[in-house]
């Protein structure tokens, strides 16, 4: 007779469970993507020269530029209150501060040329995240500016326009 009570509880705990499942298979087929690699799938872009013909730089991180330019403005600064020092009294013997070296080689990753390969990661706030995949900095990861990137069709195009006039 306990066994006929329990059988009820029994069927309603696997309908339960396949409800579960079902729902469960129709809610990640409707948010998962279709398949995985359709998700990791690289975007691949290569990057386009700088002004002046230099290569481009390659920032650490989305601010990096701006913390660039405030060490840079700061460095002028010093400099110029150690010329008015020198100016205003010169008979003080004022040491010369050396050359200081590069004001932004801390905030980069380094200058890639034109046509580096480069694999698109995303965001990397106003800039887009990359990894580089040609050149002397393969495999290091950066920011760069979103113009910078182009598609290997612009620079085929490119060449072609600069051979044929």
């Amino acid at each position: 007779m306990k066994a006929i009570k329990i059988l009820p509880l029994g069927v309603l705990l696997v309908i339960g469970a396949a409800a579960w499942l079902a729902m469960d298979w129709a809610i990640e087929g409707v948010i998962a993507p279709v398949s995985r690699e359709a998700a990791l799938a690289p975007v691949i872009r290569f990057v386009k020269i700088g002004e002046g013909g230099h290569g481009t730089v390659v920032w650490l991180t989305s601010t990096a530029p701006d913390d660039c330019a405030q060490v840079i403005d700061a460095r002028r600064r010093r400099a110029q209150r150690h010329i008015d020092d020198l100016a205003s009294s010169a008979e003080r013997n004022l040491p010369f501060a050396e050359d200081e070296g590069d004001a932004c080689a801390p905030f980069r990753v380094g200058e890639v040329a034109d046509g580096t390969k480069v694999d698109v990661l995303g965001d990397c706030g106003r800039l887009a995240k990359i990894k580089i995949l040609s050149g002397s900095l393969r495999g290091r990861e950066g920011c760069i500016e979103p113009e910078r990137l182009g598609e290997a069709a612009d620079r085929e195009s490119e060449a072609a326009a600069s051979t044929y006039p």
